[in-house]
């Protein structure tokens, strides 16, 4: 992830984050720190293996059924 400066808006600079030449966020260097800060943890968050009991699961069902002529 990079920053670039897009502008200064009366002395205020402003920012842009960019992630393969892709505009993910625009505002003040401060934010944008804080915003790549955030990116990063949820997407190792997201990467990170998951809890057993959060992964899906194949359940066999079984079903008893008899004939037709047995029920009667």
């Amino acid at each position: 992830m990079t920053e670039r400066l897009v502008a200064i808006i009366r002395g205020k600079h402003f920012y842009e984050v960019l992630e393969d030449e892709r505009p993910l966020f625009t505002g003040t260097l401060a934010e944008c720190k804080r915003f790549e800060r955030l990116h990063v943890e949820k997407y190792d968050e997201f990467q990170r293996p998951k809890r057993r009991r959060d992964q899906p699961q194949a359940r066999i069902y079984r079903l008893w059924g008899g004939s037709a002529a047995a029920s009667g």
